[in-house]
Order: C-alpha cells, then sequence, then structure tokens
C-alpha cells in the first residue's frame, strides 16, 4: 500500500553460476555443487533461460532452491545448488532443451506499482464559501474555483451544465498498454443518483438509510440523466488520453425511490475494474444547479444539518492521513466524501 492522498479541486477537491553439461549422447552428468543456471535471477520473468544439468536428450535438473528445468525425455539428474530469485510476474521461460523454468518468489503487480496515488486516496466533495444557489441549508454549494456563481445554467446539454470539477488524474503505472485488473473497496457517504444504460447489478442496501451494511452504488458505463443531483464519476483513459471506460459511484436504479431524494447515504463496497498502463483515472463530480446535498445524516427533506454521518474506516489499509477529520468539514458545511483501499492488482 502505498501513503494516502488528499487533492483539492478548486471547490471540489479530491483529498555467474556453475551449470553441468549432459553428455551429447543423452548420458546424464551429476551437477558440480553451487547453483544451476535453471534458476538465476529473471528481471520480468519467473525464471531465467534453463540451460545447464539437463542433456541433449532430456534430463532434469532440479534447483533445490526451488527452481526446475524439463526436458522432453531421457533420465533426470539432480544439481545441489540452484536457488529462483524470482521475477516479476510471468511464470516460466522456455529452456533450451524445450523445458520450462519456475523462478521462486516471483512478484506480480501490486497496488504500489500500478496505482499507487488511488491506495489510500481521499475524496472530499468540498463545500465552496457563501450560500449554495439553492439556499437550502441543508445544501452544499458546488462552484469552480474562483467563482460564486453557478456556470451556465442555461446551457441546452446537460452535460456543460452547471459545476464540472475534475481532480488532476490519478496516474496508471505499470507497462505501457497492459490491462490491470484493481480491486478496491469504497467507503464514505454520498447522495445517490440515476444514470441512463450501463450495467449496475447490485441491488442497494436492506438498510438503505442505515449505517449497518453500507450500500453498493458502482455502476459500469451508462450516462448520467438530466438531473438536479450531483455525479461521482471514474473516466479510465489510456496512455493516449483517450477514454476507454467509465464507472460511477453512487448510481442507483433508475426505477428506486431513492433516485432524486434530497439526502445522503452510507456507502461501502468493493469491486473489481480495469485500468491501462500508462494511462489514468480521472475522478469527477458534475453538478448542474451547483448544489449537492450536505452529510446529514437522518431521513429525507431534514431542516437542518446538525447530525453528519461518521464512517467507519476500520480494517482499510492505509488509514485516511492524520489530517483528515471524519466527518469532513469544509467551510461550515458538511460534504459527501469517499475514501479508497486497493485490496490486490492482477495482470500480465
Amino acid at each position: 500500500m502505498n501513503r494516502p492522498l488528499i487533492l483539492a479541486l478548486g471547490a471540489f477537491s479530491f483529498v555467474a553460476a556453475a551449470c553441468s553439461q549432459g553428455s551429447p549422447g543423452g548420458n546424464p552428468e551429476p551437477g558440480t555443487g553451487g547453483s544451476s543456471q535453471g534458476g538465476t535471477t529473471g528481471s520480468s520473468m519467473g525464471g531465467a533461460q534453463g540451460m545447464g544439468g539437463s542433456g541433449m536428450g532430456g534430463n532434469t535438473v532440479t534447483g533445490t532452491g526451488g527452481s526446475s528445468v524439463t526436458g522432453a525425455g531421457g533420465a533426470g539428474t539432480t544439481g545441489t545448488g540452484g536457488r529462483g530469485m524470482g521475477g516479476s510476474s510471468a511464470g516460466g521461460a522456455v529452456g533450451s532443451g524445450g523445458s520450462v523454468v519456475t523462478g521462486a518468489g516471483g512478484a506480480g503487480p501490486t497496488p504500489a506499482s500500478i496505482v499507487p496515488q488511488l491506495d489510500g486516496y481521499v475524496w472530499v466533495g468540498t463545500c465552496a464559501s457563501g450560500a449554495p444557489s439553492t439556499g437550502n441549508p441543508t445544501d452544499c454549494p458546488i462552484y469552480p474555483a474562483g467563482t460564486a456563481t453557478c456556470p451556465n445554467v442555461n446551457a441546452a446539454q446537460y452535460a456543460m451544465r452547471g459545476a464540472i470539477i475534475d481532480n488532476a488524474p490519478i496516474p496508471v503505472m505499470g507497462t505501457a498498454g497492459a490491462t490491470y485488473m484493481v480491486t478496491m473497496e469504497v467507503r464514505g457517504v454520498t447522495g445517490l443518483r440515476c444514470y441512463t444504460g450501463g450495467t449496475r447489478v447490485p441491488p442497494l442496501s436492506t438498510d438503505v438509510e442505515g449505517m449497518t451494511v453500507g450500500n453498493d452504488t458502482w455502476q459500469v458505463g451508462g450516462t448520467p440523466t438530466d438531473s438536479l443531483w450531483n455525479t461521482w464519476e471514474f473516466h479510465v483513459r489510456n496512455a493516449a488520453g483517450t477514454e476507454v471506460g467509465v464507472y460511477y459511484l453512487n448510481a442507483v436504479q433508475p426505477t428506486s425511490i431513492y433516485c432524486q431524494r434530497h439526502e445522503t447515504f452510507y456507502i461501502k463496497f468493493t469491486t473489481t475494474f480495469p485500468v491501462i498502463g500508462g494511462g489514468s483515472i480521472l475522478a469527477r463530480i458534475h453538478d448542474s444547479n451547483c448544489a449537492g446535498q450536505q452529510n446529514c445524516g437522518g431521513q429525507d427533506s431534514q431542516n437542518s444539518c446538525a447530525s453528519p454521518r461518521t464512517v467507519s474506516v476500520l480494517g482499510m489499509d492505509p488509514q485516511p492521513p492524520s489530517t483528515f477529520i471524519n466527518p469532513p468539514v469544509t467551510n461550515g458545511y458538511h460534504p459527501q466524501w469517499l475514501f479508497f483501499d486497493v485490496k490486490s492488482v492482477t495482470g500480465p
């Protein structure tokens, strides 16, 4: 895991071994001690190319450290050394006799090597100073940096209307162009939102408005409906900056009674999604009327924001930084927020 990160987004923030050679006729010769080359260090493969210890007819050499080379047939001899130092991810290379070498201790991709800035990421929907555009005391003003008015309120296209707050892209490391699968846990508090199309299979918690379970609000693909409610979006891009996937983190089925409720909800889910080596993840919030619901706790349509939710982050690794206040407060308001723990990364 890597260090936690808080990013501010204007008005809305997103805190040389000896080898034994067989005789040409296929009669094995014993290993000479030390280490056999079947288990030398590989920089990107699980083990290096197996050379030593096998006869031309196909003998078997076994390094006591765990790597092995297997020929097509014939009797096997055993070398006394041989320690596979391990590569980064691949299972093994092909030896000269058509054998496979598997290095011991090979390490695959990790959260720290692929998405270090996502692991421990604190994304806070910072409320701007001043009054919300709606005048509702339980709303959070969402304005682009340096402004106190809602832009483009009369734009014909919903996608251009109101505040669009993008964070600095979260970089994806690893091999350029390679696909990695990221498994992460997400906790926090957001409003719920409807999206058109896409795939939103998981149901909401049976305790939708409570704190005992937490809601799974992850959706793959689709587009936001024309609405006053704010979005929470992940846009996955490749190294060229081309978007290859979009995901929503506060989605609910359009038929749900919670689709347009003036309240916030406890979020807790684990999901897996693909990212591209050399690319990035763009986190975005869009609010067409520049006013999102505050984290006020309780039920729909409250008169004040006296009881913000404190969400437990016990068991998440890493923990938020000591500077993180749970629940967050910005400019006197209680914003929506999400926290990320990347559990694992798999890939080539």
